[in-house]
């Protein structure tokens, strides 16, 4: 009767971790805001039922399930790695804009050095909430550009 015991706790197991399995697979095959939705369902779950397990969240878990086998598109709504419920909730809430209102990044080239540079949702609603133009340079030929500006400005006080 032991020996079946251990071989039924066995098998349970090896299901348990075969099961596991088949939900990471079927999680890196779901667009980001469902990964999202998933990890944020998980951690909020955990947040709820027991707080005091928050720290043991393995977070390099989270960040490998949600930026393994994703579009370029998708990878740059996580910037850094997410290390709290907090920067979750925020990632997942850039997804959800993004999805709604068409798209978080424009993929603009930029006019100097000819680089293709990216514009996040919020950047992209600060110029035009500002009625500015989009800008046309990266964010490193617009630095340099803006220094060149200044030297110049000092250059001709003097």
């Amino acid at each position: 009767m032991e020996n079946q015991m251990r071989t039924d706790t066995e098998a349970l197991q090896e299901a348990q971790k075969t099961f596991a399995k088949v939900q990471e697979d079927a999680l890196l095959n779901m667009p980001m805001w469902m990964r999202l939705n998933w990890a944020l369902n998980a951690v909020g779950q955990i947040y709820n039922q027991r707080p005091e397990l928050m720290p043991d969240i393995d977070w390099d878990k989270v960040n490998r399930l949600l930026t393994e086998n994703v579009s370029e598109y998708d990878f740059n709504l996580i910037d850094s790695p997410i290390q709290s419920l907090d920067e979750l909730c925020h990632v997942r809430e850039a997804c959800i804009q993004a999805s709604v209102l068409g798209g978080p990044w424009q993929r603009r080239i930029c006019k100097d050095c000819g680089r293709t540079f990216l514009m996040d949702y919020s950047e992209v609603m600060f110029f035009e909430r500002n009625q500015l133009r989009i800008p046309k340079r990266c964010p490193e030929c617009r630095a340099a550009r803006k220094e060149r500006k200044n030297a110049y400005a000092v250059d001709c006080h003097y």
